[in-house]
């Protein structure tokens, strides 16, 4: 049977994309927007159009939620002065900050969450598959959350580690700056040369977290470095209660000897 020739360019199409696939579409979030469903492909932050990422120019500062129920299929990243506040929902790709721009990362998922240029990450919740990655001279703030791999600082970049956990190493590259806070905290040299310092970490972050056995690696030790910081914990709030009730007694005992006393008098 021969097919109408109206047909023949719909069903070559057809079986161009079943075997080719079909390109990742890229969605362009600006303005105030919530993600709050699914989309396919790539997911960009800052940007209305192919043209201008490429080129970088109209550039905006957008602000973007990314909430339970949304999802991007690929990777996400935001430009310029954007803010992504990303509280559920998840990226199945990397996760990027770029120039100036601030993801600030509460809960959802992400493979990998990247900060570069000057931009800032804070990660105090959620989940990533594979690395948290400082870049140029971007600051990434982690004091939450589960990391499936490593925690990495390069370039000159700076990396403050309060809380949370990562599976692997800590990795700390070129002039890069990596901080840690806590109680305890002590760091054991396992290995040298002139390329590179190995150590054992002990100790607390912060939040909690036991580092002890966490190991950390410096590629390059007379360019990257690593402090440990030792911050007075918090009173809990049971014994703040405690503390207030006894100097509320005290001053009412005070109080009473010197109605007494007057009283003598």
């Amino acid at each position: 049977m021969k097919l109408p020739s109206r047909m023949i360019f719909p069903l070559s199409l057809l079986l161009l994309l079943s075997i080719c696939g079909t390109a990742n579409a890229t969605t362009y979030f600006f303005n105030n927007t919530t993600i709050n469903s699914s989309y396919s492909g790539e997911g960009v932050i800052g940007y209305t159009n192919a043209a201008d990422l490429a080129n970088k120019t109209n550039g905006l500062s957008s602000i973007v939620e990314l909430v339970t129920g949304g999802s991007i299929s690929g990777n996400a990243a935001i430009y310029n002065n954007s803010t992504l506040d990303v509280s559920g929902g998840s990226v199945a790709g990397n996760l990027s900050s770029n120039d100036t721009g601030t993801i600030n990362y509460t809960g959802g998922s992400s493979n990998a969450l990247v900060a570069y240029n000057n931009s800032i990450v804070n990660l105090s919740g959620g989940s990533t598959v594979s690395d948290v990655d400082a870049f140029n001279t971007s600051i990434v703030n982690v004091s939450g959350g589960s990391i499936g791999g490593a925690l990495i600082s390069a370039d000159a970049s700076t990396l403050n580690y309060t809380g949370g956990s990562a599976a692997l190493k800590l990795l700390v590259f070129n002039n890069s700056t990596f901080n840690i806070f806590g109680t305890g905290l002590a760091a054991d040299l396992v290995s040298a040369s002139t390329s590179y310092e190995t150590y054992t970490l002990s100790g607390k972050l912060e939040d909690g977290t036991d580092i002890t056995g966490q190991s950390l690696l410096i590629i390059d030790p007379t360019k990257g470095k690593f402090t440990l910081n030792d911050v007075a914990p918090v009173p809990e709030l049971s014994t703040l209660l405690g503390l207030g009730c006894f100097t509320a007694l005290g001053g009412l005992a005070v109080f009473r000897q010197s109605r007494l006393f007057r009283k003598a008098v």
